[in-house]
């Protein structure tokens, strides 16, 4: 049986650097566009996270790439990578059109913190990178964070990019007017879609 055709596009992925070096970005500086999303999923019992509760579940949809819309996105990979350095074929639908775009898992964070009055949080989360021959340049970041007083779960989403070099005039006229609102809904629909699977992972536990 042949590879699905993502096979051979991520392969590709390993020879391809980033399409900009990350010291490019500077916070407040023109030109970027900087977006932040957060939402609270379902809560559960104060202290560390709980074995199948929201926060396991929603790290493990997380990790594996599933909270998007498939019906604008969908990100294949390796599942026996490591999700540091992991890279991924994105899969977007755009003015009616399928492309394939590649991003690098470039930072992992999973980590207790306790802030100056004593406060203990959990964190988990990964942002990626663009690579060569994407249309953007920039960082998506995804985060959960449990504060363990409380029980309370957020899931928080932060980005900064740019358009990067879009070879296709058709393409780039379309990119440069519809490109905000999509990133939006994109992120909305994201949240929106992440509540609702945890919410009925948990229904059927």
């Amino acid at each position: 049986m042949n590879d699905p055709w993502w096979k051979t596009r991520l392969s590709e992925l390993d020879a391809l650097p980033y399409n900009y070096d990350a010291s490019e970005y500077v916070e407040g500086q023109p030109g970027w566009n900087v977006d932040h999303y957060d939402c609270d999923l379902p809560s559960e019992s104060p202290g560390p996270p709980q074995p199948d509760g929201p926060y396991q579940i929603a790290r493990e949809i997380l990790v594996a790439y599933q909270f998007p819309d498939p019906s604008r996105i969908v990100g294949y990979f390796n599942q026996e990578d490591s999700l540091q350095g992991r890279n991924m074929v994105l899969e977007a639908k755009f003015l009616g059109i399928r492309f394939t775009f590649g991003v690098r898992v470039s930072k992992v964070i999973d980590d207790e913190q306790t802030t100056k009055d004593g406060t203990k949080t959990n964190r988990f989360g990964y942002a990626y990178r663009t690579l060569q021959d994407h249309w953007e340049i920039g960082e998506m970041q995804y985060l959960l964070v449990k504060h363990q007083p409380t029980g309370r779960i957020q899931f928080q989403m932060d980005s900064y990019s740019k358009y990067d070099r879009i070879p296709n005039v058709f393409y780039r006229w379309g990119f440069q007017l519809l490109g905000r609102r999509l990133q939006k809904q994109f992120a909305q629909r994201c949240l929106v879609r992440l509540n609702e699977m945890v919410q009925e992972r948990m229904r059927a536990n």
